[in-house]
């Protein structure tokens, strides 16, 4: 099963019994999933379909993507504009994801 069938196939109650890292490592994971360029807010929508009816899983999603973005795994990909949920995965986030880091 593909991280992006698995991730809409995953129960709210295990999306918010993830630790926020781990979530985010698999949100990020299946945000790659999508073709560049990268666009947060689609990608968004297609969580929020699954898990609407779930305000605190939709919360546990919000935490992940904030912990992405402080981390600096996450970041607005200037080449569309700093505000339009353009973003592109950091080298450091690629580091992450692969465990080479040594980070978080």
């Amino acid at each position: 099963m593909s991280s992006r069938l698995a991730l809409l196939a995953m129960p709210g109650e295990k999306l918010t019994a993830l630790p926020v890292d781990a979530l985010a490592r698999l949100l990020l994971s299946d945000l790659l999933l999508d073709k560049p360029p990268l666009n947060l807010d689609n990608w968004v929508r297609s969580i929020r379909r699954q898990h609407r009816k779930d305000p605190a899983a939709m919360d546990a999603v919000s935490e992940a993507v904030a912990w992405l973005r402080h981390h600096m795994y996450l970041v607005a990909d200037l080449r569309y504009g700093a505000d339009d949920g353009w973003v592109i995965v950091s080298r450091q986030g690629r580091a992450w994801l692969r465990g080479t880091d040594g980070d978080a």
